[in-house]
């Protein structure tokens, strides 16, 4: 259970910095911070990361991910909105 909860772990990181990076850093198109695929993807990865932080819990990050996650649900309220 532990490798599984560390891969886990591992693919909500990659969930979360793999497109920020390449939305924000390096200004892929598709990867905008406005598209659904950044913003689905993102909030994905920051809920994987929280899931993850109950088998090896750390409290900054837990308290970080639920930043992630509010940022993302605001940013899906504001898409269906249309602003």
């Amino acid at each position: 259970m532990d490798l599984f909860t560390q891969i886990f772990g591992l693919i909500g990181c990659l969930m979360v910095s793999v497109p920020f990076l390449l939305g924000t850093s390096i200004g892929k198109a598709e990867w905008h911070p406005s598209t659904w695929r950044f913003i689905l993807t993102n909030l994905a990865g920051a809920c994987i990361l929280l899931i993850s932080l109950f088998y090896h819990f750390n409290l900054g990050s837990f308290v970080i991910e639920l930043f992630w996650i509010t940022g993302g649900c605001i940013s899906v309220y504001k898409k269906f909105k249309g602003q």
